[in-house]
């Protein structure tokens, strides 16, 4: 399986060689044609655990398609980390991407699609000159977050990829409950951390070993975690451990999960 950062570079490689097939002689259409063709020549050499499937298109002299279908389900609480996710490797992507930037400069704009495998839609984006000068600026951005999660420097660069990614909008909380995801963190080796603050009212409900099980059974459940625990196996995290924490910081409850501990429907 390759990691996320594996994946950018694939897909790098394949606007690299679509690139070559560019002459300044032709006409915006048969560039774009010509991206098109070489793209899809050999898109079908790209599966990793985030994207399954990739495909160009031609829609008009100013717009060309790109669309991604991943490899997962995806549901409502796994949205928020696909939106944080994909408008990074495409930022990636068309910024060092001779073929892509050429077109951008000339008014083409990139008309990109992020399906789940049951073909449903997660995001569209269109992406002009403007637009990748703003995913860019808020990539930078998303770097410099994960001194959220401390010292990264004995970190692999997937990890530190991984955790900018996990981190780019923490905290979140959600409206309902008032519980806030505060940080993903790696702190001992082979570990993700995730940080979950619960409001005072909460705390008596979430402590306790029946609490525990009701929140493991949740957490196992969701297409979220076997997304992150897929991609914790490239990068030699083992771990997911899940620290509930009161509005003072003290402990209110915590277990570590494993790829074992995946339901054998989900596997």
């Amino acid at each position: 399986m390759q990691s996320i950062t594996q994946t950018s570079r694939s897909l790098a490689i394949l606007l690299v060689v679509a690139s070559l097939c560019f002459a300044s002689c032709k006409s915006p259409e048969d560039r774009i044609q010509d991206f098109v063709e070489s793209y899809n020549r050999g898109a079908d050499k790209l599966s990793n655990t985030i994207v399954g499937s990739t495909s160009a298109y031609f829609i008009s002299k100013d717009d060309v398609g790109l669309k991604f279908t991943t490899n997962n389900a995806v549901d409502s609480t796994d949205t928020d980390l696909y939106l944080n996710l994909l408008p990074d490797l495409i930022a990636n992507l068309l910024s060092t991407t001779p073929a892509a930037q050429q077109l951008i400069h000339e008014g083409v704009t990139f008309n990109i699609s992020f399906l789940d495998k049951n073909n449903s839609t997660v995001r569209k984006i269109r992406v002009d000159e403007q637009k990748l000068s703003e995913l860019l600026a808020k990539s930078k951005e998303k770097q410099t977050a994960n001194s959220k999660a401390g010292d990264l420097s004995h970190l692999s660069e997937d990890t530190k990829q991984m955790l900018t990614l996990l981190n780019a909008n923490l905290p979140y909380e959600d409206v309902g409950t008032g519980i806030k995801i505060l940080q993903v963190s790696v702190i001992h080796p082979q570990e993700l951390t995730y940080t979950v603050e619960v409001p005072l009212d909460l705390v008596p409900i979430i402590k306790g070993e029946e609490a525990k099980e009701m929140l493991r059974n949740e957490i196992v459940n969701s297409e979220n975690f076997r997304t992150v625990i897929t991609t914790m196996e490239g990068i030699n995290l083992i771990y997911v451990r899940y620290l509930y924490v009161g509005p003072s910081g003290e402990v209110v409850n915590e277990f570590k999960l494993t790829k074992e501990d995946l339901l054998p429907n989900k596997l």
